[in-house]
């Protein structure tokens, strides 16, 4: 039964430099999403999570039978020193480059204007067609390397991104509220078998916020990963999907220790990721910065990969000189044609 959930082909938009160069040389580019066109790359959810955080603890009028301390505060002062350490501490991350990932971008359409002038040189470029069952095939290949996974774009209206950010949320207010119930009967077992309760209750106390700023720091770092699927309801036209490492966000190694986690994750596959980028990590220079990038070869997939190539509207290659090409680099069985929106630059 044929697989629905994709489409039979994905098209990538790209300068006519870039697309010449992914046809050539038989590889394709997976660049730091943080470096985008669109500043919420991210962070769609951040900052308004750590005050959903505070609402979170307000609604339910702090958490049952436990007072929470943190850095010598109690209660409600306490929980705003956590989520203000949490805050300060990813948007810093955010501004020094430090959480990221790494993406191709395709589009549905392959003869969209905005693509056109968004991401292929104003029309100058072209749009090269992935053939979807080709893409699969690579990423499960590459995952003896690292993990890469297909997902489709998911546009949020205003009310949907506020519900969600809510939900998290409510999330990591009940992943504390399990922390804190233990933390309650710990201190119970103490009075009840009367040992030294000061000292113990001390290192517990420690201990215990210790923990729950790590779990929720890796909890929302999960979270941040999530939102590579996700875009303002503003990008919708679009229709876009994306080709990521999974995993690999953060540029700095998070220590290996066991999480409460709200979702599923898999340090070791986190680790072969943070591997793989350190071992295969270059960098795109522009007029005042670099742009890093990851190269994936696919020689032995070239004449099913890529089975289409759309000229832009103000691209002035000839059809004879691209199917000659295209039959150089191996691409026999690859359609070409020219874009039918007629855009000019004037």
């Amino acid at each position: 039964m044929k697989n629905t959930k994709y489409p039979p082909i994905l098209y990538h938009y790209a300068s006519m430099e870039k697309a010449i160069s992914i046809l050539k040389n038989k590889n394709f580019r997976l660049s730091d999403i943080t470096k985008s066109n669109d500043i919420n790359e991210m962070s769609i959810f951040i900052p308004r999570l750590f005050d959903e955080m505070i609402n979170s603890y307000d609604v339910h009028n702090g958490f049952y039978r436990y007072e929470f301390t943190y850095r010598g505060k109690k209660g409600r002062e306490a929980f705003h020193i956590l989520v203000k350490e949490l805050k300060e501490r990813i948007e810093k991350e955010f501004k020094d480059g430090i959480i990221a990932t790494f993406v191709i971008c395709f589009s549905e359409d392959g003869d969209l204007l905005s693509q056109w002038r968004g991401y292929a040189d104003d029309g100058r470029g072209m749009c090269l067609g992935f053939g979807v069952d080709e893409i699969l095939k690579f990423a499960d290949i590459s995952a003896f390397t690292t993990t890469l996974e297909l997902e489709k774009v998911e546009y949020l209206s205003k009310e949907e991104l506020d519900q969600r950010i809510k939900n998290f949320a409510n999330d990591l207010f009940d992943l504390i509220m399990k922390n804190s119930t233990q933390q309650y009967y710990l201190i119970i077992q103490v009075i009840l078998f009367d040992i030294n309760e000061m000292d113990i209750s001390n290192d517990s106390n420690t201990e215990f916020e210790e923990n729950i700023y790590d779990n929720l720091y890796y909890n929302i770092i999960a979270e941040i990963e999530e939102s590579i699927k996700f875009k303002a309801e503003g990008f919708k036209e679009e229709k876009e999907w994306r080709l990521f490492i999974k995993n690999s966000l953060n540029k700095d190694e998070i220590q290996k220790k066991e999480y409460s986690s709200i979702g599923s994750l898999s340090e070791e596959a986190r680790r072969k990721s943070r591997e793989f980028v350190d071992a295969n990590v270059e960098f795109n220079v522009k007029k005042n910065d670099i742009v890093p990038f990851i190269s994936f070869g696919f020689d032995k997939y070239h004449n099913n990969l890529i089975n289409e190539v759309i000229c832009g509207p103000n691209n002035m290659i000839r059809k004879s000189d691209l199917e000659v090409f295209l039959r150089k680099y191996g691409y026999n069985d690859c359609k070409c044609r020219k874009s039918n929106i007629t855009y000019i630059i004037r």
